[in-house]
């Protein structure tokens, strides 16, 4: 679905990788599924246009284009895997409800389902751009 959404919005063309995870909103009472992702090749339009298709998605800011300019710390948090929670702007561990619902979540999936690319794909433990 993610890459339909880039698609729509004109990213074609472009290079978008990174990883998929889970984080528990306690104040929803719900699991949101999201990515962390580099894009190369974006046109601003592009980031225009997929800000205005998740407008009504229902999550406060589903897109937060952050240029890069530390790349050790942006890079690593592109595949990341927390048993935490964010509560305002504090870092909480997961209630033990949350953390065996998370544990049990991720035991049904191997590494690499986590992740995400677009203009490109894995050929062994490399990554190949799409032509």
């Amino acid at each position: 679905m993610f890459r339909k959404r880039l698609d729509r919005a004109g990213f074609k063309g472009a290079i978008v990788v990174g990883g998929i995870e889970v984080a528990w909103q306690e104040n929803w009472q719900r699991w949101l599924l999201h990515a962390h992702v580099v894009a190369i090749g974006v046109d601003a339009d592009a980031w225009e246009q997929l800000e205005a298709a998740l407008e009504d998605s229902g999550t406060a800011k589903p897109v937060d284009h952050v240029p890069l300019r530390d790349p050790a710390e942006q890079l690593s948090y592109c595949v990341k895997f927390v048993s935490y929670h964010q509560p305002g702007r504090r870092l909480v561990p997961l209630p033990p409800d949350r953390l065996v619902e998370l544990a049990e979540w991720w035991s049904r999936h191997r590494f690499e389902d986590f992740l995400f690319a677009y203009g490109a794909r894995r050929r062994g433990g490399r990554l190949v751009v799409d032509k």
